[in-house]
């Protein structure tokens, strides 16, 4: 009598658990069915596309913001070349030398007892600069009507 109520009740827990093992199966064949369900495919595309989106945004933001700071990296080098020159223009004209010699620069004049020369281009160069030019021209033009497709 007592192995018939153990193997009773080991009966009863075999299939007590092949119960369970059934209805765990039946539980992950519900959640995969709806897991590959159209309505979640749908919802998880979407969530796809906003975030390639974001993701794109922030690239461009990046890329704007990297070509920015190139801009200004370019233009920082620039201003402090330009600022080197004023510094060295400064310091030059802080001496009695590089006031007087601006003042001549800029001004063209001279001192009491000297004498400023002045040269000027004689017309005869202008001509034969304007003629090299026309001829220049001449041969381009001709060279270009060859040339032309």
């Amino acid at each position: 009598m007592v192995l018939l109520r153990y193997a009773q009740a080991c009966r009863l827990d075999w299939l007590s658990s092949s119960s369970l093992l059934m209805r765990e199966f039946q539980k992950k064949r519900r959640i995969r069915e709806a897991l590959y369900s159209w309505p979640v495919i749908i919802l998880l595309a979407g969530i796809f596309l906003l975030l390639a989106n974001a993701t794109w945004g922030a690239y461009q933001k990046a890329h704007i913001a990297f070509v920015n700071k190139e801009k200004v990296s370019n233009e920082l080098a620039d201003l402090k070349e330009r600022e080197g020159e004023l510094t060295e223009k400064i310091g030059h004209l802080q001496s009695d030398f590089g006031i007087e010699a601006e003042i001549r620069e800029r001004f063209g004049v001279a001192r009491e007892g000297e004498e400023v020369v002045v040269i000027v281009p004689s017309v005869q160069d202008d001509r034969v600069a304007s003629n090299n030019a026309l001829k220049k021209s001449f041969w381009a033009a001709i060279i270009g009507f060859v040339t032309r497709d």
